[in-house]
């Protein structure tokens, strides 16, 4: 199973929940969608980071930097 087989069983091939239109199942599932690319995207680039040969301090608080940055 590809990682979007995964989400889609699991996430979005769900119904719209109740009380909720298809307007709003639908900003609902491309907000997950969009977050979980946004986390994808920074895990890929802390993991770059860990994986350079500078200092092993600032290779812990660059990736950590990055990985903050989904509070935002």
């Amino acid at each position: 199973m590809t990682p979007f087989e995964h989400w889609w069983y699991h996430e979005g091939s769900q119904p719209p929940t109740a009380g909720h239109d298809m307007e709003e199942h639908c900003k609902r599932m491309c907000r997950i969608a969009w977050e979980n690319a946004a986390f994808k995207e920074r895990e890929a680039c802390a993991k770059v980071v860990e994986k350079t040969k500078w200092s092993n301090w600032f290779q812990a608080d660059a990736a950590a930097a990055i990985r903050a940055r989904s509070n935002s």
